[in-house]
């Protein structure tokens, strides 16, 4: 048999082999994709829910913010007085992860932010201008077109930037306060429908409340962020036995000075559950 038939006859081997192999595990996700169906029930109508899906409840009306700025306002200013004739309850919700009747009030009306979501840059003096509805997953590309990141959010971009100020989150950011910490100022809408403008030297009582004050003091209706340069960063990784978990975590910040962004998990396998600790810096 010449040469070039026995490279052939091994190259069809070897292609046959790695079919084979291949084969279970595309069939496998073939398979898992077709049987895949979404187990959330559709709400019945009038009703409306948290991303828990708990707590379904029957309300009045979900009202859907217009996207304007000038018209946004001017309509859910009207709604306000609407609500207060008709003595209604009003709620708030955005990315509906903050659960509780800040979002959803029994026979009230439900203020739906996500359309009210535009976003401007100050470049100069690192400001980013953002409406209220908002999600991080729409200001981190904006930012990051622009060179620039968040200096404070959660560790998922599935929240709206009004809900995130709504609750004071914290962030992996290390050695950071919670997001208000990077609050310049932000505009509120009282029941009465009059707009304010809050920041730490003008409406400074309402600015620290409605921080974390889960809509109870107003409608967030935009606000000013700092923002920062935009880096790449490099993941270290550490397991640790539990009983050290605490001393490693600090540690490793120690002596790593640079360190930006920084968390641990417990190890949650059947078979060493709760025994190890992934630690994660960046």
């Amino acid at each position: 048999m010449r040469r070039r038939e026995k490279k052939w006859i091994v190259v069809l081997a070897a292609g046959i082999v790695a079919l084979l192999v291949l084969i279970p595990p595309i069939f496998h996700l073939i398979s898992t994709a077709y049987r895949d169906r979404s187990v959330v029930e559709r709400l019945s109508p009038g009703y409306t829910d948290d991303v828990s899906r708990l707590d379904a409840t029957q309300i009045a009306e979900i009202w859907d913010i217009p996207s304007d700025p000038q018209k946004g306002e001017e309509k859910l200013r009207e709604l306000l007085h609407r609500a207060q004739a008709s003595h209604q309850h009003v709620s708030i919700a955005g990315a509906r992860h903050s659960m509780g009747g800040q979002t959803i009030y029994p026979g009230g009306i439900e203020v739906n932010m996500l359309p009210f979501k535009g976003m401007s840059l100050d470049e100069d003096k690192n400001l980013l201008h953002v409406q209220a509805g908002a999600k991080w997953a729409d200001v981190i590309p904006y930012l990051d077109q622009r060179g620039r990141s968040v200096e404070v959010m959660q560790s998922d971009n599935s929240f709206s930037v009004g809900g995130s100020l709504s609750v004071n989150c914290h962030g992996w950011q290390y050695d950071r306060p919670p997001i208000a910490s990077t609050v310049e100022s932000f505009h509120l809408m009282k029941a009465d429908g009059s707009v304010i403008a809050c920041s730490r030297t003008q409406n400074r009582k309402l600015f620290s409340l409605a921080l974390g004050g889960y809509g109870l003091f107003g409608v967030i209706l935009d606000a000013d962020l700092r923002v920062v340069p935009n880096e790449r960063l490099r993941l270290e990784q550490y397991v640790v036995p539990l009983g050290g978990a605490m001393a490693a975590f600090a540690h490793s910040l120690r002596k790593k000075p640079a360190v930006e962004l920084g968390y641990a998990r417990m190890n949650i396998t059947p078979q060493k559950m709760f025994d190890e600790v992934l630690i994660n810096v960046f």
